[in-house]
């Protein structure tokens, strides 16, 4: 199998939100290549798809399982434009592109005990709308200046009210974002930090799921290739 180098990529990047889940699996099923994990924590799940007709010469081989993601996206960083994947054995797999070639141990099954083989998650949703990832700029540098574990998504109308900090405690930061492409009604969702690995795993525009106080899910789509992510909540009791 021939993938382009950027779907491949792509594709462990977000499955494992840029190695920060440390074990993911790789199905390739007729239809194309899945994933779902859980995070180590059990406060978020990922859900990825690359479809078949995205590889060249695309086989159902059965699934893998891939551990030290964080060294197999820089082995993946290392080539060019296209990398020949070509599962070799029940343990090693050989990528290699013109004068670059890798044999990488796969895990075992048993060491990837993240793996979540239920049905997609069925969260409720109250509201449904996009942002792109530049907008999360000024909020993920406000969590860092203010060192807190926290964000909000306020949803106020067509405005998103992105906010860092609780004005009874400490200093409280808000970047409002106009959003025009909204369906349901208000909403406001907590989530913790770990939003910040999904963030990091993101290209451009996804989507936001949420009612208040349940679960967040965000979505995205890239070349094909779909993402998706659930974060726990923070519930609020004021």
């Amino acid at each position: 199998m021939i993938f382009k180098k950027d779907d491949l990529l792509n594709f462990v990047r977000k499955a494992s939100l840029s190695g920060s889940i440390e074990s993911f699996n790789m199905d390739f099923r007729e239809e194309g290549i899945f994933s779902c994990v859980k995070g180590l924590s059990n406060l978020t799940m990922t859900r990825t798809f690359l479809p078949a007709e995205n590889v060249e010469g695309y086989d159902a081989i059965g699934e893998i399982y891939v551990r030290n993601v964080l060294r197999v996206i820089k082995y993946l960083k290392s080539f060019i434009e296209t990398i020949e994947f070509d599962r070799q054995e029940t343990h090693i797999l050989r990528l290699e592109e013109d004068e670059r070639e890798i044999f990488m141990f796969l895990a075992d099954k048993n060491g990837c005990e993240n793996i979540y083989r239920g049905d997609a998650l069925d969260i409720p949703v109250e509201v449904e709308y996009k942002l792109n990832k530049s907008d999360l700029i000024s909020p993920l540098k406000d969590m860092a200046d203010l060192a807190v574990d926290r964000i909000a998504f306020d949803l106020q109308g067509d405005t998103c009210r992105i906010e860092v900090g609780d004005k009874d405690e400490t200093d409280m930061l808000i970047t409002k974002v106009c959003v025009d492409n909204k369906t349901g009604k208000n909403a406001r969702v907590v989530v913790a930090d770990l939003i910040k690995s999904v963030i990091i795993s993101l290209d451009k525009e996804f989507t936001l799921e949420y009612a208040t106080n349940s679960p967040l899910r965000i979505r995205e789509e890239i070349n094909g290739l779909l993402f998706s992510c659930v974060i726990g909540p923070i519930v609020e009791y004021k």
